[in-house]
């Protein structure tokens, strides 16, 4: 059976880990402290896309298609965790996985729970993002 097809504006949900540098108090004068923050990553798929295949009136999203995330995360912790974010956040991820047997424009045509990159260029930690498909009448194996 197959899946929901993934369109253009269709969300990608996971979370990211940052790295926010803190300070601990010490005798010796402040320690650098990497902390540890869950984010959550609300991304929405923004292209290229195929734009000659549209599935529901929009144009179908393919592998390779770019992520941005709505939810900003930002470049230091804030009054918690005053210090910045090592590495800073990009905000960004790649669609990375999609149908084996369908290609639209040469390329995997993207289904829900498809995958994306790590989320925000972080490796360890967050892990991937997945695609929240809108088209839920049109189904891609």
């Amino acid at each position: 059976m197959g899946m929901p097809a993934a369109t253009l504006t269709d969300k990608v949900l996971g979370n990211c880990l940052h790295t926010y540098q803190s300070t601990t108090p010490s005798p010796a004068g402040p320690v650098p402290t990497p902390v540890p923050m869950p984010l959550p990553f609300v991304g929405m798929i923004v292209g290229p896309g195929a734009p000659t295949v549209l599935i529901c009136g929009k144009p179908a999203s393919v592998m390779g298609d770019n992520v941005v995330n709505q939810a900003i995360h930002p470049p230091v912790g804030g009054a918690a965790i005053p210090g910045p974010a090592v590495p800073p956040a990009t905000n960004q991820s790649t669609i990375v996985m999609g149908s084996p047997t369908v290609l639209i424009g040469g390329k995997p045509a993207v289904r829900m729970n498809d995958q994306s990159a790590p989320t925000c260029g972080l490796a360890p930690g967050g892990g991937p993002a997945k695609v929240v498909a809108s088209a839920m009448t049109v189904l891609i194996g």
